[in-house]
């Protein structure tokens, strides 16, 4: 098995491990949400106990938070959780899952989902601190803000 193949494999569990747990509690895949920065009325989180990392790819959760609603395709949102694969060594990322949520961390009802990938994009030089974390070259990890729904 490809190296890409394990780290897709681990993420697919962690996909349906997800929903199956998001049917039975309403609380999907990490004890904590680590709060990794926040800009205007945006906050954004990363779930680190759900990192999966194998070779030079690292698999994450992240969440961005909205103070005020946004609309989305004529739906409020307060909320979006994805699934981020990054390429540590090439210094990419794509998104693999997401879930939109019309109540703020990930609350609410959901409004949209989609397991469609995306293509791998180029990450900018001073890389996010989701992306430093998730391949390991974060000076210290933040620390801990919020339980997750």
């Amino acid at each position: 098995m490809k190296p890409l193949q394990g780290v897709l494999l681990a993420a697919s569990a962690v996909c349906l491990f997800a929903a199956s747990a998001r049917a039975d509690s309403d609380k999907v895949l990490a004890d904590h949400w680590i709060e990794i920065g926040a800009k205007n009325d945006v906050t954004r989180y990363i779930a680190a106990s759900a990192l999966v990392r194998q070779d030079q790819y690292a698999v994450i959760w992240r969440m961005q938070n909205y103070a005020a609603e946004r609309v989305i395709d004529k739906q409020p949102v307060r909320s979006i959780k994805y699934q981020v694969e990054y390429n540590c060594a090439s210094h990419q990322r794509r998104g693999l899952y997401y879930e939109m949520y019309s109540g703020q961390m990930g609350t609410g009802d959901l409004i949209a989902m989609s397991y469609d990938r995306d293509h791998w994009r180029a990450l900018p030089v001073n890389a996010s601190h989701a992306y430093q974390l998730a391949c390991g070259t974060a000076a210290a990890a933040p620390a801990v803000v919020a339980s997750a729904p």
